[in-house]
């Protein structure tokens, strides 16, 4: 056994160091407290640094797509799920002493938290800059005057932080990735709990794929973003219905009252539910039942938030004023983003909006499609990870940490290693580079050209990751034949 183990034991063991030389690379607490707040290219400022970083994360990537391998085609593997979580705890602990270098939404959630812990306003109709004072909002950066784009839930896990830590930021920081890490672990146990007809060894390979994945780490421990809580609600309701618990149903809707774009994926998994109820009577007794706790539960979420405003349901109305913001404006990092740069550099008018439309309605129709598969038995969770692929090719914005969200249902697929599962690895790898492009190359290189930045940015994360997979399954064919 010991044998058979050793490989992913060394493999683990590498993982475990690169993962340490973050914390020392770059670390939290003299850096946690300093205005503006630094980011990747304030740690790497060279294109040495940038090739460094490169590697680092090359290698990460490489050791766990290695343990992953070994794991899926190892006939006499034996780990646990408990076990391979147990890893992933280890790799994680050294990334809560780490800086949040690709994002600093987690000190938004600290300040929108003391927003209502300690000065008892909303955040939803607050700004930190109102709330806090400037020497405080400077740690929001540009979002200093920008109220929560969160769910309520959301919002009562940042104000529990600020209770907990009112005037310790790095306290409070280390709380978020802390509450983080668990619902990382947590996910990584649904998938082990949801993983179709598994065996000991297929279901620790979905296991390892999610939760050793370097990605999935940095983004939700050392940058500590809120997105996995959203993606915790998702797995919990859709193995609730796997279990027939029509109360599934309403965790569901916990995801959108954490952020609202969690309701994209909502509709797959309630028209697979009802389908599979056996008559109307029961379809529709779940749905009026369902229904009429959720709406208890929104009510309950959104509450705390109402009785703060002065103006009855101003709270609501922010939040829904700071969603339209969020759709619409600052774009950046995105095929439309480009789209919008070329149009601007070819002198045109309307061609960015005509590309787009096209592009938009032919993605509605794809999920309309996708809905009609769920209907027909496709599987809800791969219907999901299209929706919200859908949403990425079309928004205005985008973020590193929206590669994860289609991540967990690609791991639950039934053929795990087959192209879906490769793409959304390329994908999240890509993504955790492009911040190179856009800023070392752009900066060192490039000359501040954002044209250029997003023409080199947009295909590496948006084309690769689909040709990546599509040479791996030629070479799975030719392999077999």
């Amino acid at each position: 056994m010991t044998r058979i183990r050793s490989p992913l034991v060394r493999w683990a063991a590498f993982s475990l160091v690169g993962y340490c030389l973050a914390a020392w690379w770059f670390p939290l607490r003299p850096e946690h407290h300093r205005a503006p707040l630094p980011d990747i290219y304030s740690f790497t400022p060279s294109l040495g640094g940038a090739l460094a970083y490169a590697a680092w994360l090359s290698l990460l990537f490489g050791l766990y797509w290695l343990a992953y391998r070994y794991v899926r085609s190892s006939n006499e593997f034996r780990a646990s799920t408990l076990g391979l979580l147990t890893g992933t705890l280890l790799f994680a602990l050294p990334l809560i002493w780490a800086f949040p270098i690709n994002a600093i939404d987690i000190y938004q959630y600290y300040l929108h938290g003391r927003t209502t812990a300690v000065f008892r306003q909303s955040p939803f109709t607050v700004a930190p800059l109102a709330a806090s004072g400037a020497s405080w909002a400077a740690l929001a950066g540009e979002w200093a005057d920008h109220t929560s784009p969160y769910g309520p839930l959301w919002e009562w896990v940042s104000a529990g932080v600020a209770a907990v830590s009112p005037y310790d930021i790095q306290t409070a920081l280390v709380l978020f990735k802390v509450f983080n890490l668990m619902c990382l672990v947590a996910v990584g146990g649904l998938i082990g709990l949801m993983s179709p007809a598994a065996t000991p060894t297929s279901r620790a390979a979905r296991v390892l794929l999610w939760s050793w994945n370097p990605a999935v780490l940095l983004i939700y421990v050392m940058d500590g973003h809120n997105d996995i809580l959203m993606l915790f609600w998702w797995l919990l309701g859709a193995w609730l219905l796997q279990r027939r618990r029509w109360w599934g149903l309403v965790v569901l809707v916990l995801a959108p009252l954490t952020k609202p774009i969690g309701l994209l994926p909502l509709p797959f998994f309630y028209l697979t539910a009802l389908r599979n109820l056996p008559d109307w009577r029961t379809r529709v007794r779940w749905l009026v039942r369902a229904g009429l706790v959720s709406l208890l539960v929104a009510l309950a979420a959104w509450a705390p938030f109402l009785a703060l405003d002065q103006t009855p349901g101003a709270s609501v109305v922010g939040a829904a004023r700071r969603l339209q913001f969020e759709a619409g404006g600052g774009g950046g990092f995105s095929p439309k983003a480009l789209m919008v740069l070329l149009e601007a550099w070819l002198g045109t008018s309307g061609l960015a909006s005509s590309v787009m439309l096209v592009v938009s309605a032919a993605l509605v129709l794809w999920v309309l499609w996708l809905l009609v598969r769920t209907t027909r038995g496709a599987s809800p969770g791969l219907g999901a990870a299209g929706a919200l692929v859908a949403y990425l090719l079309q928004a205005f914005k985008f973020r590193i940490w929206y590669a994860a969200w289609p991540f967990p249902w690609l791991v639950l697929d039934r053929s795990a290693s087959g192209g879906r599962v490769t793409a959304g690895v390329w994908f999240l790898f890509a993504t955790q580079l492009s911040p190179l492009i856009y800023g070392h190359l752009r900066r060192l290189v490039l000359q501040g050209d954002l044209l250029i930045a997003h023409a080199i940015g947009v295909p590496l994360t948006f084309v690769v990751p689909v040709v990546a997979a599509w040479l791996a399954g030629l070479g799975r064919k030719r392999r077999q034949a």
